[in-house]
């Protein structure tokens, strides 16, 4: 498999809605909404900063060298 390149966060969403599995993230996505990783989805690389709360995984993802941010209030992962 190869990985999908996201700069951004249309992007993010357009590789998960149509089944990517493996993801990397250049930069920073900013002003994100909540967003649910699909089942073996493994995303890798960049920041994702969250206007609420943040990325909610379901079973056998992945992350590796990924930032996640969120206000202080909200739950990150």
């Amino acid at each position: 498999m190869s990985w999908t390149h996201v700069t951004d966060v249309a992007q993010l969403n357009e590789a998960l809605a149509s089944g990517a599995t493996e993801i990397e993230i250049s930069g920073r996505l900013k002003g994100m909404p909540s967003v649910t990783l699909p089942p073996g989805v493994a995303l890798r690389g960049g920041e994702l900063v969250f206007g609420a709360k943040g990325l909610r995984l379901t079973s056998n993802n992945t992350l590796e060298n990924v930032t996640v941010r969120t206000s202080a209030h909200e739950l990150a992962i």
